[in-house]
């Protein structure tokens, strides 16, 4: 079986200090943490599918369904930025990919320069890589704006980590708002469900009491998309909005408003509106 995903080669590539660091017979161990294996087989059965098959395809195979309400405002205006919520770093990544290339046509997709190892992803990916620095990162994410496709951004950048007994978003860059009002594109919030299990959380808890900088937790989030399977996925679209009609406040205070009203979405959801069923096509 061919090794699209190679864990060893892309540490390498993307992060040579950080692998000299790691002790010896380390990667065995981390390819099994992250099912690389495992991830490899499914890429492989999935080959010469586009992205919205594939997504699917990966969400079909996990058993996941997804609930969606307002999905009519995806298709109410042309080159939007859908900023969506993180809750758990993968399943909400492929159910966005397959519901907005079947309502919109097209997607951009600002993200980790590794989802576009997989073929099926590779058109649409912009590749962001923390490595080389703020000005390529900065380059790359304006670059998604650029054209007419509709761009997917999770404007916090990591997924969402427990605070109390609630799950809470890290604060949105305002990046995203920054670039929609330039190109004059409106913004759809989105809230999508979904958590990590509490080995996830308890982990961020331990690293953060022991001063430890490493996003040690983020090794898990493949295991964590596996104990995802057979959940009803519920997705709710917010009507777009227009950020130049927000002069007022600064990028940053626009950004902040659009994360609540995402949160808010969360509130809202099924309340007032009849879900769309989103089946997973079978093969």
């Amino acid at each position: 079986m061919k090794r699209i995903f190679d864990l060893q080669r892309l540490f390498s590539e993307r992060a040579p200090k950080l692998t000299r660091k790691f002790p010896p017979g380390s990667f065995p161990l981390l390819r099994a943490i992250l099912h690389e294996r495992r991830i490899n087989r499914a890429i492989s059965q999935l080959s010469g599918r586009d992205a919205a098959e594939f997504s699917e395809g990966v969400l079909r195979r996990l058993g996941i369904r997804m609930e969606i309400e307002g999905l009519e405002y995806l298709q109410q205006s042309p080159r939007l930025v859908v900023a969506a919520n993180h809750p758990t770093g993968g399943v909400e990544g492929f159910a966005l990919i397959a519901t907005l290339l079947k309502a919109t046509g097209s997607l951009k997709l600002p993200a980790n320069e590794v989802l576009a190892e997989v073929p099926a992803l590779r058109p649409h990916v912009v590749g962001l890589d923390r490595y080389r620095g703020n000005a390529g990162v900065g380059e790359s994410f304006a670059a998604a704006f650029e054209g007419d496709e509709t761009v997917l951004v999770f404007p916090s950048g990591r997924t969402a980590r427990m605070r109390g007994n609630r799950l809470h978003e890290y604060p949105w860059l305002k990046s995203f708002v920054t670039h929609a009002r330039r190109s004059k594109r409106q913004i759809c919030p989105v809230w999508v469900s979904g958590r990590n299990t509490r080995r996830f959380y308890a982990l961020h808890k331990v690293r953060r009491l022991l001063g430890v900088k490493l996003n040690i937790e983020m090794f898990l989030l493949p295991d964590e998309l596996f104990h995802r399977r057979g959940e009803c996925l519920r997705i709710h679209v917010g009507p777009p909005r227009n950020p130049t009609s927000h002069n007022l406040q600064t990028d940053a205070e626009y950004a902040e408003t659009l994360r609540q009203e995402v949160e808010a979405l969360a509130g809202t959801d099924s309340s007032h509106a009849t879900p769309t069923k989103i089946g997973i096509s079978r093969p």
